[in-house]
């Protein structure tokens, strides 16, 4: 075991002040994971959602101190910026539920 190893082993908080450069590998097929998404657990921590780039496995892990806010809002936004159906027709959609179908506001 080299030097720094045992420093990520023995110092406590090292990982408070050093970012992890390492990949997150699958489990079970030891591909590549992405992130895909975030979730608030039960205490109000946030954590990732990992998915593997061969086997599509799931795998979820807690934020960590040196992960880069921006980056974790730019996951979690993810879905408004990009939704699973064409913004253009989502007066249509409102109207085909029971709304009203405008977007606009009423004056009166």
């Amino acid at each position: 075991m080299n030097r720094e190893n045992k420093r990520k082993l023995y110092e406590k908080g090292y990982y408070k002040t050093h970012p992890c450069s390492d990949t997150f590998v699958c489990k079970y097929c030891g591909g590549h994971m992405e992130p895909v998404s975030v979730w608030v657990r039960n205490k109000g921590e946030w954590a990732i959602i990992h998915r593997c780039k061969r086997c599509g496995a799931f795998s979820s892990n807690r934020v960590a101190g040196d992960d880069n806010p921006v980056k974790l809002m730019s996951i979690a936004m993810k879905p408004l910026g990009q939704p699973p159906f064409p913004i253009e027709r989502i007066e249509e959609m409102t109207g085909m539920m029971g709304g009203e179908g405008s977007l606009q506001q009423s004056r009166q």
